[in-house]
């Protein structure tokens, strides 16, 4: 799976690319908006291999490269229940070092143009760290709206659905 941006690549994920994720989910910066419990580096691209190799495919967790240095800079994936599914869970990071350029919203917009035109999606959820701001802000940017589910959880919901969403196509 491979789809491309203006600056960037997203494709699946090759096994020794855990080693650059654990590397950036160790920054401070990094770890004020996970929680301790989140499953580490190697787990997440064994899993995203093993959703590639799925036929048919129902989640898509897909690294994303900075284009000209080839440079793997974060991911960004939609997970479905099962392949047929027209809801999905959207989720994206970015190194910490590559912050503030617009590559999280860059990715975001090319993931989720392909989960409404390609995978037939209508409804979108995400979910983050009620005080992670620059998500919340990215996800507002893209469309997402805020809901009161969560609440109990600790975690920030936001729903995006297909009728909201306005850069498929471009």
């Amino acid at each position: 799976m491979i789809l491309q941006t203006r600056r960037l690549l997203l494709r699946d994920f090759v096994p020794e690319e855990n080693l650059v994720l654990a590397r950036y989910q160790a920054d401070p910066k990094y770890l004020e908006h996970y929680r301790s419990d989140r499953i580490g580096a190697e787990a997440i691209v064994e899993m995203a291999r093993a959703w590639a190799r799925e036929e048919p495919r129902a989640s898509y967790q897909l690294a994303v490269m900075l284009g000209a240095q080839n440079e793997l800079i974060g991911t960004v994936g939609l997970r479905r229940s099962f392949a047929r599914s027209s809801n999905a869970e959207f989720g994206c990071e970015i190194n910490p070092d590559h912050w503030r350029r617009g590559y999280a919203r860059e990715a975001s917009i090319a993931l989720l143009d392909f989960g409404f035109a390609r995978l037939d999606l209508s409804r979108v959820t995400a979910r983050t760290a009620p005080t992670n701001l620059r998500v919340h802000g990215l996800l507002a940017s893209l469309g997402f709206e805020q809901t009161e589910d969560g609440v109990e959880d600790e975690e920030s919901c936001w729903l995006l659905a297909r009728k909201c969403w306005r850069y498929a196509g471009s």
